[in-house]
C-alpha cells in the first residue's frame, strides 16, 4: 500500500469476535475488512448500484489474495481503522 490509502473505515470491535482472552480472534480479521470491502461499495457506487448489481444481478466481489500485517492485537471495543487502495482496474476485476 502506498502513503495515503484510497479509503478507511472505523470499526469497533464486538465481544463475538474476541476469544477469552479479549482480543480478537485471527479468523476474524479476514470477516472484519469484508465488512470495510461492503461499506467501500455502498460509499463508492451507491446502495442503488449494490442492491441492482449484487441482489437482482447476481454479481458479487470474490476474495483472491489478501495480506494483514500484524502490529498489536485487537481488543474489544478498539476501534480498529481498515484501510485499502485500488491498484490496479480491469474490465472485470480489480486488485
Amino acid at each position: 500500500m502506498g502513503s495515503s490509502p484510497d479509503y478507511s473505515h472505523t470499526l469497533a470491535v464486538r465481544y463475538a469476535e474476541c476469544d477469552q482472552q479479549g482480543v480478537v480472534f485471527n479468523a476474524h480479521y479476514q470477516a472484519l475488512c469484508d465488512c470495510v470491502m461492503d461499506q467501500w461499495l455502498r460509499d463508492r457506487m451507491g446502495t442503488a448500484w449494490c442492491r441492482r448489481v449484487v441482489i437482482e444481478g447476481g454479481g458479487f466481489t470474490m476474495v483472491v489474495a489478501s495480506e494483514f500485517k500484524y502490529i498489536s492485537p485487537a481488543k474489544f471495543l478498539d476501534d480498529l481503522t481498515i484501510s485499502g487502495e485500488i491498484t490496479r482496474w480491469g474490465t472485470t476485476s480489480f486488485e
